[in-house]
């Protein structure tokens, strides 16, 4: 007989950080990343060695604690925290760790896992990007200005160019890059080095501040070349309007990969084709779609209608373009408002277009999931690049255990979901710990006392039985407690005044 409930351990089986370690074995990960073996946990008179594995696994979990790294460490369950702000800061800080492989040797873990569990064979690739703003930054390494397409202002910060892979109902991160600005004279500007260090150029850390400076085309290409690399199954990339442009989907192309992105309704002119592949007209998208046939589709009225058109450089021949079959797409929002489709595939039906460009959102979520939940830009604001790197992967790390926990699980719930009763337990096991640690010490104690010799032959049995007695008349004067406080009739609250007075 035990003491310990089996419903009260409940709240003490998901650990986000323990989880990571056992199901997506990123214990022999760390160690191929180059993650420090040990680190040094600052106490107040002492110092002692912390292994990086529990490191780790406490930095993880750290995003259910508080909505930044600075208020988990400060929280009431900080306890659980393997060590101090500064010795986990110092952790992150190192120039050596690859915490961009951890990413997307975590992803490719449960890639892995799910891959017997997937029916579908259109797995995709999702390029986007998202802006973390940094407003008051003035000495943040390689920090620019960098123009918000979606607010449509120009902020303080960094640009977060992430890739993804979905096979329609999970979404895992596999690269994240921080861009600077694509301005020159930002990047001028940008503080290159606050700290006055010196980087060794064979280490990860001078590779990732090279790569802030590049274009994200260039990032792109070199993204989806370590995602084949690794072995990811894709089929199709998708991409919205500011990645869209003809050389990169032709490199794509060569791959023997297909892309479905959005176009630009700007100046770009494309050439419209005959039944013979010859070029009829060369206007911009939407010269073509007034001049084009209204032909609703009949599975989908959203959807205008579709041609093959051949998209060219302005110093490219006619022969030298890529052909993509465009599909017209009424606006929900405004009727009048067009949108218009790409596809490098033209055996693809106007409505398969339509649903594989909708996957594209998935990365929208996760985004929106990693800034709200999981730390992404506001865990951190050291001035240390390497810092700013390591926690923008640690929640695309995040994102990935808790889609792999819900796939597994076969869990309907959201991520906001989770993440809020990852939060609340969390909170508790310090407490709940504490009262199990108490009640195994009791379990202990007669046989301790029988030990001894206090308690003589034959009466060990009795001894515990009493002792669960005791306890149990415990709990339920407990629960009398509780309840009576929570008791708000106005009979009670009189009972309750009337005996306070008598007290006092």
């Amino acid at each position: 007989m035990s003491i310990i409930s089996s419903k009260g351990t409940d709240l003490l089986q998901f650990n986000l950080g323990n989880f990571a370690l056992e199901a997506l074995n990123l214990k022999q990960n760390a160690y191929r990343c180059r993650l420090p073996k040990s680190a040094i946990g600052l106490k107040r008179y002492q110092s002692q060695t912390i292994s990086a594995i529990d490191m780790l696994a406490g930095i993880v979990n750290s995003c259910l604690l508080g909505n930044n790294f600075s208020q988990a460490c400060a929280s009431v369950a900080a306890s659980i925290l393997p060590a101090r702000k500064s010795a986990m800061y110092n952790f992150m800080n190192d120039p050596k760790a690859d915490w961009n492989k951890l990413t997307m040797l975590t992803a490719w873990e449960a890639y892995r896992e799910l891959e017997m569990l997937t029916s579908t064979k259109e797995h995709c690739l999702i390029i986007d990007d998202s802006v973390l703003e940094h407003s008051g930054a003035k000495i943040m390494e390689l920090v620019t200005r960098t123009f918000n397409h979606n607010s449509g202002t120009v902020v303080k910060g960094y640009t977060c160019l992430q890739m993804a892979w979905t096979d329609g109902r999970n979404c895992f991160p596999l690269l994240s890059k921080l861009v600077a600005s694509d301005e020159s004279k930002s990047k001028r500007k940008a503080c290159p080095n606050p700290k006055g260090k010196d980087f060794d150029r064979r280490r990860h850390g001078a590779f990732i501040r090279q790569d802030a400076c590049k274009s994200k085309p260039v990032l792109v290409q070199g993204m989806i070349k370590a995602a084949l690399r690794q072995g990811f199954d894709c089929s199709y990339v998708l991409m919205d309007s500011w990645f869209n442009y003809e050389p990169l989907l032709k490199w794509i192309t060569s791959l023997d990969l297909d892309v479905i992105g959005m176009l630009k309704l700007d100046h770009r002119s494309y050439h419209r084709l005959d039944r013979k592949e010859r070029s009829v007209t060369y206007k911009p998208l939407k010269q073509l779609w007034l001049s084009f046939k209204h032909k609703r589709s009949k599975g989908n009225n959203s959807i205008a209608g579709w041609e093959i058109v051949k998209a060219c450089t302005a110093d490219e021949a006619f022969e030298g373009g890529i052909k993509l079959k465009i599909v017209y797409l009424h606006s929900y929002s405004d009727p009048d408002k067009i949108l218009v489709l790409a596809s490098t595939d033209l055996s693809l039906s106007p409505e398969r277009i339509v649903q594989l460009y909708a996957r594209r959102w998935m990365v929208e979520t996760s985004f929106f999931n990693q800034k709200e939940f999981l730390g992404l830009g506001s865990e951190t604001r050291s001035v240390d690049f390497d810092n700013q790197n390591a926690f923008m992967c640690l929640a695309a790390i995040r994102a990935t255990i808790f889609e792999f926990h819900r796939r597994i699980h076969k869990d309907i719930r959201t991520m906001g979901e989770i993440a809020r009763y990852c939060e609340e337990t969390m909170r508790i096991i310090p407490i709940a710990e504490a009262v199990k640690e108490l009640l195994m010490r009791l379990e202990e104690f007669p046989e301790k006392l029988y030990k001894t010799g206090v308690i003589v032959n034959g009466k060990l049995k009795s001894a515990k039985r009493m002792l669960h007695m005791l306890l149990n008349s415990w709990f339920r004067d407990m629960i009398d407690y509780v309840k009576d406080i929570f008791d708000c009739s106005p009979k009670n609250r009189k009972l309750r005044s009337r005996t306070s007075k008598t007290h006092t």
